[in-house]
């Protein structure tokens, strides 16, 4: 089993940029949750659905996560969907992992991950 990382392992990090995102499983598949960038790694947690939280209470398990160290993030893109703004990571495994901004936050998530080392194409 994976170890997930939790939110204050990422505070232990140090949180260099934070923001509510949506993460496009699919085209038109979208789940909210928060992304944080470390000086080490890129995390998204899922915000659990009301009916999927009040299941995943009962079991006591936590909310997806997605732990992308920078070693494993070949470069990022600016991509497009509508009008929404996204942030597309690509992976070496040959995954991609695609998250919606705010309208002004695209282009300074692409400049804080080229800060971490992460190459822009």
């Amino acid at each position: 089993m994976v170890k997930q990382i939790t939110r204050a392992e990422i505070e232990s990090e140090g949180i260099i940029k934070f923001e509510l995102v949506h993460w496009y499983k699919k085209k038109w598949s979208a789940h909210m949750g928060a992304i944080y960038l470390t000086p080490s790694r890129i995390v998204f947690m899922r915000s659990p659905s009301l009916i999927g939280g009040l299941i995943g209470n009962l079991f006591n398990k936590s909310a997806p996560v997605h732990d992308m160290p920078f070693n494993e993030i070949a470069s990022c893109t600016r991509t497009n969907l509508g009008k929404a703004l996204q942030v597309q990571l690509q992976l070496k495994n040959g995954s991609t992992f695609t998250f919606g901004t705010h309208k002004n936050e695209r282009e300074n998530w692409i400049v804080a991950l080229a800060t971490c080392g992460v190459i822009s194409s």
